[in-house]
């Protein structure tokens, strides 16, 4: 009971009058962004957002859908880049991890996410696994 008994007193307490400002502001920012993407959806007849690999625009509902001929799945998690995509994403993300590097420390997460994703390359054959850059 105390488990539930907490997160309600915060969600309770959340919603003081004292907060009010804040619920405007974010309501304000929530309508905004809501009207820039239906001008950009009426304005280029795209989807509300940019569709991940394995899904392609649907432009009559303005959603991403699965592409099966893209390698896409009803788990649009399981998509996957087909083997002859692969070598040039690895060595985009190379060239990618060389610029960043230079601005970035090596803990961002940017860096962390292109180190994750040259490790898998290295561990196909794909690329070279991440290194530093020349002092």
């Amino acid at each position: 009971m105390r488990s539930v008994a907490v997160p309600l007193c915060a969600l309770a307490l959340s919603c003081s009058s004292k907060n009010a400002p804040a619920y405007a502001t974010a309501a304000a920012a929530v309508a905004v962004n809501v009207a820039a993407a239906a001008i950009n959806r009426a304005a280029t007849n795209e989807c509300v957002a940019q569709c991940s690999y394995g899904t392609r625009c649907n432009h009559d509902t303005g959603f991403c859908e699965p592409a099966p001929e893209l390698g896409g799945a009803e788990d649009f998690g399981a998509a996957s880049p087909p083997p002859h995509e692969i070598e040039p994403r690895c060595r985009e993300a190379e060239r990618n991890r060389a610029e960043l590097i230079l601005v970035y420390a090596k803990n961002h997460p940017k860096i962390v996410e292109l180190d994750e994703i040259l490790l898998q390359c290295a561990s196909i054959g794909a690329a070279a696994p991440p290194s530093e850059p020349p002092p």
